[in-house]
């Protein structure tokens, strides 16, 4: 029973960290809000949130790396149109346009 006590009494702390945390996040810049995070993130003891906050963060980045492959498709798919346009250089016409330089 007294363990059940210990997890609410964290789970409260937790969420008061937080609380204070969202409250003084649209007053402070991004790099004070990541340190106040990691000073309340090193205060949990609670082994369920962890598990949560580290969930989110690998969705986030799972998410970011999704993207970022979207774009370079995109790119891909950005370029290929352009050749089947005609509307690229040659190794050719580019070296002749640098000799130009010169």
């Amino acid at each position: 029973m007294e363990s059940v006590i210990q997890a609410i009494k964290n789970d409260i702390k937790v969420r008061i960290v937080f609380y204070n945390f969202v409250k003084n996040s649209n007053v402070m810049d991004i790099q004070t809000r990541k340190l106040h995070f990691i000073e309340s993130f090193l205060q949990l003891q609670n082994e369920k949130v962890i598990a949560k906050l580290e969930s989110l963060l690998q969705s986030e980045n799972d998410t970011m790396e999704n993207a970022s492959l979207l774009e370079y498709n995109n790119d891909l798919d950005q370029a290929n149109e352009r050749i089947e346009n005609g509307s690229f250089y040659t190794s050719e016409e580019i070296k002749n346009s640098v000799d130009q330089w010169k």
